[in-house]
């Protein structure tokens, strides 16, 4: 039977995109505030779905997805990300921000996150 090291190298080696983490910094703006900014980030392999393609493996987040601009996307295992950082295809270009991560990642082999498409 293979460990769970082997089962999160499977899981990442089916990952059909790349995506590019942009994580969110907070500049001062020199006026009592900040600005957030997305310096671009590392590349990690990814999955991109619709929560309907595969609705058992969506857990709570289904609940906080916009059914028309909602997406479900897969990282390795132990991914450090969270809202409001943003993640962009590599294949298209296209954005996406994180609105929520699911803790317990799915059954401990990779990391789920909702998002939402920007600029649609």
């Amino acid at each position: 039977m293979p460990d769970m090291t082997q089962l999160r190298t499977q899981r990442e080696e089916s990952f059909t995109d790349t995506c590019r983490l942009d994580l969110t910094v907070d500049v001062d703006d020199t006026s009592d505030g900040y600005t957030q900014s997305w310096p671009a980030g590392s590349s990690v392999a990814c999955n991109i779905t619709t929560p309907s393609s595969n609705p058992s493996k969506s857990g709570g987040l289904l609940q906080i997805l916009p059914e028309e601009r909602g997406y479900l996307i897969a990282l390795p295992h132990g991914t450090a990300i969270g809202a409001p950082d943003r993640i962009r295809r590599a294949s298209d270009g296209k954005i996406f921000e994180v609105i929520g991560v699911d803790k317990h990642g799915t059954f401990g082999i990779q990391t789920t996150v909702a998002v939402i498409e920007l600029g649609v």
